[in-house]
């Protein structure tokens, strides 16, 4: 691994050693207040995090994020109320938001709208935290980027200094839940890198989506909306089903053979529940690109995380460190009788600190020249 990477020595807590550290780091009352922020939504693991935060300390100022789109499915909603309860019982010092996704003409705005709610927060709240810990577990692509965005680049400033980023990994679950589509492809707010500008028909364009069950409808609106030059599709592996990968590739098989062209040299293997994993590869990919086109008009990868969300959680650090454009297609709801109803006991609990006291040296963002 590069050295010059950002989060080359990333780190990182898992399972029972995040417990630990929220007690070890929470209780030593040298970093109050602290701040969380996390999704209240309809996803069963919406709670686990905040309610293991909540047993280590209750001096915790807490944002919770309703995501709202049109026409909810009245049982989705009715989990999403269950679980704000259980939120605001968990840390009494709460408010919560409520975020549009999209806006007049079906056009999506959550991503803007979430981040210019940050900013009306940052002065009377925020700015006093000396640490946000950032719940993406049940945070949509659309939502969830340009917010953990916001805080990095916060944290670059200053403060909160510290930025944790949390995930209950569970990527059946993930992959369980059956997106209802909407029928154009959107780029993330604040990772655009160019891709909307004339500029970005000139270069080479590698296109890496993270494939997943019932995604490809919104694989193939991405895909003709970017006409990417070649094709590098992500799958999980190792994971924790040994053949997923495989069934994966069956259930594409039509894109790799006819669409997509992909050689099985295209493909990329990243860890299932390791986002680091997968931030490294694209780090080496990202280098390798550069040095190959650079005389030749240069290049550009375009990222689609639409699996499970430890791996997109790589490819958003990825993105943030190499000014990547990442892509996909926002839902209009989803299919109720594909959403889990509790967690399952095997969830990979993950803590990612991303930013703060743990990289006193740490290395300016790199930018395409």
């Amino acid at each position: 691994m590069d050295p010059a990477s950002r989060w080359h020595r990333c780190v990182e807590h898992r399972d029972n050693g995040v417990g630990q550290f929220f007690l070890d780091y929470l209780r030593t009352g040298q970093r109050k207040p602290v701040g969380l922020v996390a999704a209240a939504g309809f996803d069963a693991r919406s709670c686990v995090m905040t309610e293991l935060l909540a047993r280590a300390s209750k001096d915790i100022d807490a944002i919770f994020i309703r995501e709202e789109r049109p026409a909810p499915d009245a049982s989705l909603v009715e989990r999403a109320h269950k679980n704000v309860a259980t939120l605001q019982s968990a840390l009494p010092r709460n408010q919560t938001i409520s975020v549009e996704v999209f806006g007049e003409g079906s056009a999506v705005v959550g991503g803007r709208t979430v981040a210019s709610k940050l900013r009306s927060l940052y002065e009377p709240l925020i700015k006093g935290w000396t640490d946000v810990f950032i719940d993406a577990t049940a945070f949509s692509v659309g939502i969830g980027f340009p917010l953990i965005k916001f805080f990095l680049e916060q944290s670059a400033r200053g403060t909160p200094r510290n930025v944790h980023v949390l995930i209950a990994a569970d990527s059946a679950t993930d992959d369980a839940v059956a997106p209802i589509a909407s029928d154009s492809m959107t780029i993330v707010h604040g990772f655009g890198a160019g891709l909307s500008l004339y500029e970005a028909g000139q270069v080479a364009k590698l296109w890496l989506p993270q494939l997943a069950p019932k995604r490809a409808p919104m694989l193939d609106t991405i895909y003709r909306a970017i006409n990417p030059d070649d094709v590098c599709p992500i799958l999980p592996f190792p994971a924790r089903r040994p053949r997923v990968s495989d069934e994966l590739i069956r259930q594409y098989m039509t894109e790799f053979e006819s669409t997509w062209e992909v050689d099985a040299r295209d493909i990329v293997y990243s860890a299932e529940n390791d986002p680091k994993d997968l931030y490294r590869t694209l780090v080496r990919m990202h280098k390798l690109w550069r040095s190959v086109f650079q005389d030749i008009g240069g290049s550009t990868l375009i990222l689609s995380p639409l699996g499970s969300k430890a791996m997109a959680l790589g490819a958003l650090m990825a993105a943030y460190e190499l000014n990547l454009a990442v892509t996909y297609v926002e839902s209009e709801g989803f299919d109720s009788a594909t959403v889990p109803s509790a967690p399952v006991d095997s969830l990979e609990l993950i803590h990612l600190w991303l930013a703060g006291d743990v990289y006193p040296d740490e290395p300016p963002i790199a930018r395409p020249a």
